[in-house]
């Protein structure tokens, strides 16, 4: 299948910036700053990439990362090793909250807004122990409640446009879960399969709903991202050069573009060969939209400022 996939979405997928990561993920398409924020785990980088210069910088925050959201005012909120931090101007992280786990080692992974504004979080371990992972809601007060425990690698999260289904993946267990989901109460009640894989089909991780209420996500090991549709049929394959597809996000004019983070393949002398474009971040232009990202806003910083033409923070 080609990288236009079964609907024949138009252009193919392309390399933007050839940074070689260990382990891309987390794109998230700043507004503010009209660049998209994507992070190299491993290395604890933030990188700040800019469509209209090619340019990608990268930022050294000191500690594993595990995701971001943007906080409303063109400032960052960060999951990261030792829990949930905001990026200051000085380029320094303030730790917001501390999400304990039982088993040391644990490190926050994806996370996502709910349309309330709640930070969900999932919590991994750094050797992936299975059943140690968990996932937090946060309150904009910083409140943390355990939602779900006995999780492996809780990785992608998103709601349906309604807000009234929440999508969720742990990747081990090869599927994509749909949980009924109260706005009023912002809790998750009955659960069910979305789609399933087969190990050698690839393992689900970042995860996002578009304009229209399809999900895609980005299947590890079989180099490509997949757009589901809300009956949970399989409805465009993008095919990409790298084998491990970590995430994705859209950004651009209109959110059609979706930026594609991808890993090393690892040691393997053969597969770094065969995958030069390992650890880079990707283009393709989408045939539909995505939707804004939902800021996790701080009670503390009070309702959102008047657009007085301020120009955002850098």
């Amino acid at each position: 299948m080609s990288a236009a996939g079964t609907l024949g979405a138009p252009g193919p997928i392309e390399l933007v910036a050839d940074a070689r990561a260990e382990l891309g993920e987390g794109p998230v398409w700043d507004a503010h700053r009209g660049q998209l924020l994507w992070l190299g785990l491993s290395g604890g980088v933030l990188h700040f990439y800019d469509p209209g210069t090619g340019a990608d910088r990268g930022v050294n925050l000191g500690r594993m990362l595990g995701s971001l959201v943007p906080d409303g005012l063109g400032g960052v909120i960060v999951a990261a090793a030792g829990g949930l931090f905001q990026l200051g101007d000085d380029g320094r992280l303030r730790q917001l909250l501390a999400l304990e786990e039982s088993l040391p080692g644990g490190v926050p992974n994806d996370s996502c807004c709910d349309p309330a504004g709640n930070l969900w979080v999932g919590i991994t371990t750094v050797g992936e122990v299975a059943g140690a992972g968990s996932l937090y809601r946060v309150t904009p007060d910083l409140t943390a409640t355990k939602v779900l425990s006995g999780l492996t690698v809780p990785n992608g999260i998103d709601w349906s446009p309604d807000g009234r289904t929440a999508y969720f993946a742990d990747s081990p267990a090869y599927r994509i879960d749909a949980f009924q989901f109260d706005p009023a109460s912002q809790s998750l009640g009955e659960r069910s399969t979305f789609a399933s894989f087969q190990p050698c089909g690839g393992a689900p991780d970042g995860l996002t709903v578009d304009a229209e209420g399809y999900v895609w996500v980005a299947l590890w090991g079989v180099w490509s991202v997949r757009r589901y549709r809300p009956d949970g049929q399989l409805d465009l394959v993008v095919e990409v050069p790298v084998e491990r597809v970590s995430s994705y996000g859209f950004g651009g004019a209109g959110l059609r573009n979706l930026y594609v983070t991808t890993a090393s393949p690892g040691a393997d002398a053969d597969s770094r060969q065969a995958q030069p474009a390992a650890g880079g971040l990707f283009r393709y232009l989408a045939p539909a939209a995505g939707r804004p990202v939902r800021p996790f806003r701080l009670a503390e910083q009070g309702p959102p400022p008047a657009n007085t033409g301020a120009p955002p923070r850098p």
